[in-house]
């Protein structure tokens, strides 16, 4: 759970801290951490995971009134895909490929889900917070597509996205995380190299996301108005309201 506020854009300005917060799943949230929550007094809650990952770990939100607003973002034949080579013992390698095979379709097949919740934003939907399962790959995509908007260097977008090496890579969050692939059907943990690829993040993920872009709509101000649906108004609207 953090919030990308204090990332500088290209023309010398920061995101305002306190409007964006970004997060893995919630369900494990005990009653001091609602009492913190109450305080950022987030106003709208949008949650990007399936149907299935909801049943394995609902959210009981019980901080405060709050807007829910789900987009569910489909991984599509790429979970079944990465459980089964991780039960086949495939290398780092082969994993990492499938990822970022994933990520390109983030862009291309569910620009939808993005876009209705930027839509929400510009009408006024914020403070938000926003999450999926292990808060890193749909998570950082539409942190990325956000930063990208609000006018953050391809340096400091990667940055941002990276932080979940010093975040999530931990060995215990490892652990955690690997131990929760039985959900998945998993009856054993999988070696640790093969594991990382999933767990973390990497630099080719989300060049992944900017070239599937790239390829199809010829660059991202082209992919931000055709299927992020923002008018050029729209974004200056958006720097408003999340720049200082």
């Amino acid at each position: 759970f953090r919030d990308p506020g204090g990332d500088r854009t290209t023309d010398g300005k920061t995101i305002k801290p306190g409007m964006l917060y970004r997060s893995e799943a919630l369900a494990q949230l005990t009653d001091r951490d609602y009492e913190r929550l109450a305080n950022l007094k987030i106003k709208v809650l949008c949650d990007f995971r399936g149907d299935d990952e909801i049943k394995r770990a609902p959210t009981k939100w019980r901080s405060s009134e709050i807007e829910l607003f789900p987009q569910p973002i489909s991984a599509g034949g790429n979970t079944n895909s990465i459980m089964g080579k991780l039960i086949q013992g495939a290398p780092p390698a082969e994993m990492k490929a499938i990822m970022a095979g994933l990520y390109g379709q983030f862009a291309t097949g569910n620009a939808a889900a993005y876009q209705k919740l930027l839509r929400r934003m510009v009408d006024g939907g914020l403070p938000v917070l926003y999450h999926c399962t292990a808060g890193k790959d749909r998570t950082g995509v539409f942190t990325a597509f956000l930063m990208t908007i609000l006018g953050a260097s391809k340096e400091t977008v990667m940055e941002d996205y990276l932080l979940t090496h010093k975040y999530v890579l931990t060995d215990n969050a490892i652990a955690t995380m690997a131990a929760g692939l039985k959900n998945y059907g998993l009856t054993t943990v999988p070696p640790m190299e093969s594991l990382k690829p999933i767990l973390g993040v990497e630099p080719e993920y989300l060049n992944a996301t900017f070239e599937a872009i790239n390829k199809e709509y010829g660059n991202f101000d082209e992919f931000r108005r055709k299927a992020l649906g923002l008018t050029d108004a729209d974004v200056l609207r958006l720097r408003s309201m999340l720049l200082n």
